[in-house]
């Protein structure tokens, strides 16, 4: 009885001792592993069209650089001053889109939906409702 104290013991020990050492190689890498991925900040979304309303799916849209804009099939070109309309059927379809700044050394772009002017940032997330009037203010943009 007293043998399987001592072996029983042992085993803790040396199990306690494992999981600190798990422990400290986890928090060490896990520091070093959060910097290789990208933010949720730098994630635009990739879309899924059903019943004519746009779901989202993620994409990266900054690169070790910082700001990468590619014009992608699915993407709505806002031209400076021209005024969009959300619509099911249409171009420009309801749902999630993540702003991307057309001018390159440029942020941010102000943003008119509906009758309110806002100024949006470089993968910032704006949700048109059916209807909804958008219009690029200051600058080109993309929504992706």
């Amino acid at each position: 009885m007293e043998t399987a104290i001592v072996i029983l013991s042992a085993v803790c020990a040396i199990l306690f001792i494992l999981c600190i050492v798990f422990l400290v190689l986890a928090v060490r890498y896990g520091k070093k592993l959060k910097e290789l991925l990208p933010d949720e900040d730098d994630l635009a979304a990739a879309i899924e069209i059903k019943d004519g309303v746009r779901y989202t799916k993620e994409s990266a849209v900054a690169d070790a650089a910082g700001v990468n804009v590619t014009h992608r099939e699915g993407d709505v070109f806002l031209k400076r001053d021209k005024t969009y309309r959300a619509e099911k059927d249409g171009a420009l379809l309801p749902g999630a889109y993540t702003v991307l700044v057309a001018q390159g050394n440029a942020g941010s772009v102000k943003i008119r939906v509906g009758d309110r002017v806002r100024e949006f940032m470089h993968g910032d997330r704006l949700v048109l409702g059916e209807g909804e009037e958008i219009a690029a203010v200051s600058a080109d943009a993309i929504l992706r």
